[in-house]
């Protein structure tokens, strides 16, 4: 049987089988327990088989070769490890079992993303505890309105990316709250309903967080050390009178380059212009 990690501080929030814990608190019944998971194997690029992500709710998922992580916004990670292939698995459909009420069918074939309409390799659905989440996975082979299976290079470099040193990993990662936005210092006055924040995940490749009025969801890329690419950016559409989140969001797509100072995250064009700066936690 499998277990389950649900990264929180809270009680145990659901019921399943597993007799032990490979990394963190060990697991002395047969639950779910809830464990903040400070010893969790986290995925290097050798060690990753599948990224993949979807909408209605947001949800992001990654599997590598010793945990499969699953995260839907404003949700606890779920993490399995020691998970299997099923048998039924084959060349066009792999079939992942992370435990009870838990897994995870990856069809290869080119599917189209429903919120932004690109066409991504693989069509993914994770089954968790009796609903289907359907999205995409692997790499994107078509922007919205190209026919082209190809997968798009424009505007990429031909030269390999170096890798991110680890403790750029550590610096990053996390979640930021917005102090600064085009030089001008922002707060509960400018967003009334709730400061806008930034949620870096480098291990799954993605950027979530609050706008100021709406979730948003997205793929977040750090290259070359000090590069960062936020792109494909999807969010709820609730409205907001008077609320700079589409000023935020902009700043978000534009930001080409970042630096950590003095414990702030300064997100920049390129032109190295301080576009946003953000602080460590939620205020």
């Amino acid at each position: 049987m499998k277990k389950y990690i649900i990264l929180t501080s809270a009680v145990a929030l659901f019921a399943a089988c597993g007799p032990k814990q490979n990394t963190g608190d060990k697991v002395k019944t047969d639950s779910l327990s809830t464990a903040t998971d400070t010893t969790a194997p986290k995925a290097v690029a050798e060690d990753v088989i599948l990224t993949a992500r979807g909408s209605e709710p947001f949800w992001s998922l990654s599997i590598t070769k010793s945990l499969i992580k699953f995260k839907m916004a404003d949700k606890d990670t779920v993490t399995a490890s020691d998970y299997k292939m099923a048998d039924n698995s084959s060349a066009d459909k792999e079939v992942y079992i992370g435990g009870k009420d838990f897994g995870i069918t990856v069809e290869n074939k080119p599917t189209i993303d429903a919120a932004s309409g690109a066409t991504y390799q693989k069509d993914v659905t994770v089954s968790f505890q009796g609903k289907k989440y359907k999205g995409v996975g692997g790499a994107e082979l078509s922007t919205p309105g190209n026919a082209s299976t190809k997968p798009v290079t424009s505007g990429i470099s031909k030269e390999p990316a170096k890798p991110v040193d680890k403790n750029e990993r550590i610096t990053i990662n996390g979640k930021w709250t917005l102090t600064v936005l085009n030089g001008k210092k922002v707060g509960d006055k400018e967003f009334t309903n709730g400061l806008a924040t930034l949620d870096i995940n480098t291990v799954d490749n993605t950027g979530t967080g609050f706008g100021g009025c709406n979730r948003f969801n997205g793929s977040l890329t750090i290259f070359d050390g000090k590069k960062i690419k936020i792109e494909k950016v999807i969010s709820t559409k609730m409205f907001c009178e008077g609320v700079p989140e589409n000023e935020y969001m902009t700043v978000l797509r534009n930001a080409t380059n970042f630096s950590v100072v003095d414990g702030k995250l300064q997100l920049k064009d390129n032109s190295n212009k301080v576009l946003a700066v953000l602080v460590r936690g939620v205020k």
